[in-house]
């Protein structure tokens, strides 16, 4: 499930695995653009929601900006991966 590999990008970044997370996270934002590209045409997504995981997104790429890996770790596992299952 898209949901557990968000939440084992957040284990790595909480580890401070920062090379290996940065990469398990291009792969998992791909899939989470495939998840949402998907949901949208299937009508499951409200704008509420797809305004929900853009502003997530947003805010983890401003905290990979200012090496903020915790709240990065964070935000992934406390914001997007229920998100994402909720949609799911």
């Amino acid at each position: 499930m898209l949901g557990t590999e968000l939440k084992a990008v957040a284990s790595k970044f909480y580890r401070m695995e920062i090379n290996s997370a940065v990469q398990d996270l291009n792969r998992a934002v791909d899939l989470v653009g495939e998840f949402v590209s998907e949901a949208i045409s299937q009508e499951k997504l409200s704008s509420e929601q797809l305004q929900d995981v853009n502003q997530t997104l947003s805010l983890i790429m401003d905290c990979l900006q200012n090496d903020d890996y915790i709240l990065v770790a964070d935000l992934f596992q406390h914001e997007l991966a229920p998100l994402i299952e909720e949609l799911g």
